[in-house]
């Protein structure tokens, strides 16, 4: 027995029941959920046809109740294997979040993210090195706390995969193609150099973040009564993962206040995000004497992506060996110039180093700027096949998402497009940095390809 789909609550079909005639057949059967998915003409098949339809909808169903856990755990087993196979090898370069963790594992102190000690720092935002060094804290350092950290990036990695189906829903699409579209991402892990991946583990977290946040304020929206409070909290802790979210946050509350008329709320929302922001920045005064909002190191990384020899992309700048040559956390001399200085001087000093050279040469600047604009998009590394992959998935899906009709959740991921890469248009480009907008394009993407093999068979048809 089967309840059917489109039909009213109630209504069942059976192998021992008559066939319906072929009209009835089409009606039973029709509705927004099955012809996402079964796009053909239910009058031109015959009754064996239609019975033989019945365990597919049956599984069709079972999947879309059980879809989060599905995904979730095809996602991690196939993830959580890579990492196992693939440790990373002894004496491996550590990030500036890893050296931050470590520091603050072993000695309490978020400190020393460069090659040599260099003290206090502001490097990074801090929320992704606390949780690291609670890692580093339970598990060791070791080979195990590296594997532990990788583990623990991948679950956050697939339970992005697996909200996908509410993202759909939240786009005005089937929940089955935002299921669809976190299986295939679950299973072709196309963006291995970030999932499992020995580097870019924080990426995950920031991808997560941002897919739950645009999930609450897709809530948000659809209802008139909510709590700014707790959207503040949500929002202020986020930020503390990265900076950029704040961005991003500052664009929905525009949005709202100038397209939604929604200022009610707007005091206490500001007021707890920064009541969130405050221990930190309160911290930075205490440290550095100065004000410093959430990271400290725009400075470098805006001189070295803008300097007479750089390059729009990482990858071009490390094999030419600016990196090396340049940044405190591959370059002992400039790590000395960082402790001696301090952290802060330091980076006033490339910050006026950065202006003096743009202004030199604007042209240089604006070339590297639109070339970067671009290669985020579409080129963000010169590894082929995943470049290759993702830029289809992303052309795709910015079709798809042009093609839905402009609800809220569409809105919103255009907001979210055109705010969260701000920053990244002004420093070189890696390929993890697009990381945390690859979940937008997934579920539009499978959407545009169901669309053009519906149309192809209606064509057929005729």
């Amino acid at each position: 027995m089967l309840e059917s789909a489109g039909a009213p609550a109630g209504t069942r079909l059976s192998h021992s029941c008559p066939s319906p005639p072929p009209d009835e057949a089409h009606e039973t059967l029709s509705g927004p959920a099955t012809e996402e998915i079964l796009p053909w003409d239910w009058h031109e098949f015959h009754d064996a046809r239609y019975v033989i339809l019945i365990p597919y909808l049956r599984l069709k169903y079972w999947f879309e109740r059980h879809s989060f856990g599905v995904i979730l755990a095809v996602s991690s087993l196939i993830r959580i294997v890579k990492v196992l196979a693939g440790p990373r090898p002894p004496g491996t370069h550590l990030s500036e979040m890893e050296n931050i963790a470590k520091s603050l594992a072993l000695h309490g102190s978020f400190a020393n993210p460069y090659i040599l000690p260099t003290g206090p720092t502001a490097h990074t935002a801090p929320g992704y090195p606390v949780l690291l060094g609670l890692i580093y804290l339970v598990f060791g350092t070791g080979i195990t706390g590296e594997a532990m950290n990788r583990i623990v990036s991948v679950i956050a990695c697939s339970i992005q995969y697996a909200l996908l189906p509410r993202v759909a829903a939240a786009l005005g699409l089937p929940r089955f193609t935002g299921a669809i579209a976190g299986l295939l991402a679950a299973a072709a892990p196309y963006k291995g150099y970030v999932e499992g991946g020995r580097d870019s583990v924080d990426q995950p977290y920031l991808a997560l973040a941002l897919i739950l946040l645009f999930l609450y304020a897709c809530a948000t929206w659809s209802r008139k009564n909510d709590s700014p409070l707790v959207r503040g909290l949500w929002w202020g802790l986020a930020v503390l993962f990265s900076p950029i979210l704040g961005f991003v946050f500052v664009a929905v509350i525009a949005y709202e206040i100038a397209a939604m008329r929604r200022s009610k709320g707007l005091a206490p929302l500001v007021a707890a995000f920064l009541a969130v922001q405050a221990p930190w920045v309160l911290r930075n005064w205490v440290q550095f004497h100065a004000f410093v909002p959430s990271r400290s190191n725009f400075a470098l990384e805006l001189r070295i992506s803008n300097r007479p020899d750089s390059f729009a992309l990482m990858e071009d700048n490390v094999s030419h060996g600016l990196m090396r040559r340049f940044h405190p956390g591959l370059n002992e001399d400039e790590a000395r110039r960082v402790a001696e200085r301090g952290e802060i001087a330091y980076n006033r000093a490339e910050m006026a180093d950065a202006v003096e050279e743009i202004r030199h040469d604007p042209a240089h600047f604006l070339r590297l700027t639109l070339e970067r604009i671009l290669r985020f998009w579409l080129a963000p590394s010169r590894r082929f096949k995943t470049t290759a992959t993702a830029t289809a998935i992303t052309l795709l899906g910015l079709l798809g998402l042009w093609l839905l009709p402009q609800g809220p959740g569409v809105r919103l991921t255009w907001l979210i497009l055109l705010t969260y890469p701000l920053v990244y248009y002004f420093v070189q480009v890696d390929a993890r940095y697009t990381y945390p907008l690859g979940w937008i394009f997934i579920t539009p993407a499978v959407h545009t390809v169901t669309l053009a093999i519906r149309r192809r068979r209606v064509r057929k048809l005729r």
